[in-house]
């Protein structure tokens, strides 16, 4: 009894990943629990933490996927149909898929460090939370998770470029395999700086993870507040 005791309490006690992701779950404390000292306050222990919690693995795997395949899509239709900079000769949804497949292996591993870091920066926008609302504001966090994600992605244009674009080694095999004989747009886009495609994907990347993060944590805390109710 004396053992099972505290396994259970730790089990049930607020977290980090648990405040963001099913807030309904667990008390609100008068305190930010992660902020007792600075040595937890330091963005590797909040990483550690935060991942403690098996609910932080979902939550990660449930934003990755909508980040980087939702986000992949508006990033798709902003540069090469907005922007007008084209792609091979391959369907727009096998386009999509590659490029949104590469920004899932890449960006993964930046998401699994913003998620945590965002909570963390965005639990300490509020004293008290309301009823229900847990610790971690869902608007603060989608913005200081998306405005980092958004730096994160920068230099992807450019990472684009190098191994993704028409002529590169991979698209050619791709094409080869299953092009249509149809580009996307014409041949030869506008030249842009690289400091110029960098702030460009930045600006874009602002409102649209920022609006994807904040829609991802809601579904996560609505199936969560679900699977509750019906357990």
């Amino acid at each position: 009894m004396t053992e099972a005791q505290p396994m259970e309490h730790r089990h049930h006690a607020p977290s980090l990943a648990r405040a963001l992701f099913g807030p309904a779950t667990v008390p609100a404390p008068a305190t930010p629990q992660h902020g007792r000292s600075r040595r937890r306050g330091r963005p590797a222990a909040v990483v550690r933490e935060f991942y403690r919690d098996p609910v932080a693995w979902t939550g990660f795997g449930v934003c990755t996927l909508v980040l980087t395949y939702a986000g992949g899509a508006v990033m798709f239709w902003f540069h090469a149909i907005y922007l007008g900079e084209g792609g091979p000769a391959i369907s727009p949804w096998m386009h999509w898929g590659l490029d949104s497949s590469a920004g899932f292996v890449g960006l993964s591993p930046a998401i699994a460090l913003i998620l945590p870091v965002a909570a963390r920066v965005a639990g300490r926008r509020t004293d008290r939370a309301g009823p229900g609302a847990g610790l971690v504001p869902a608007g603060w966090f989608a913005l200081a998770g998306g405005v980092l994600l958004a730096l994160v992605t920068a230099p992807a244009p450019l990472l684009h470029d190098r191994y993704l674009a028409r002529g590169t080694w991979l698209a050619s095999r791709i094409t080869e395999l299953w092009g249509n004989g149809r580009p996307v747009l014409p041949e030869a886009p506008e030249e842009e700086s690289v400091a110029g495609e960098m702030v460009t994907q930045v600006l874009a990347g602002i409102p649209t993870y920022v609006v994807l993060l904040w829609v991802a944590l809601l579904a996560i805390r609505l199936a969560i507040t679900l699977h509750r109710r019906w357990r």
